[in-house]
């Protein structure tokens, strides 16, 4: 039982993670970088925010497909994945 909900978990994290990485791909929403955060609101507004939309989809994109290989792998018993 445990190990159907650890299953499901990932497989949540996972698609959250890839609809994060499409909408930074097609630059909308929330823009989660830490340059950006960081940065004071005049900076902000100068800022060119493409490269961040791109690396944060590019880093969600890799958590999305990590979290989709342990669920993977959890559920149909394969540790070769991760060899």
């Amino acid at each position: 039982m445990t190990k159907i909900i650890i299953v499901i978990v990932c497989f949540v994290v996972c698609i959250l993670s890839f609809v994060i990485s499409i909408r930074s791909f097609m630059k909308m929403g929330l823009l989660i970088n830490n340059s950006y955060i960081f940065a004071s609101k005049n900076e902000r507004e100068n800022m060119d925010k493409k490269p961040f939309y791109f690396q944060s989809a590019i880093i969600f994109l890799l958590i999305g497909l990590v979290f989709l290989l342990n669920g993977i792998a959890l559920l149909l018993n394969i540790d070769w994945i991760f060899y």
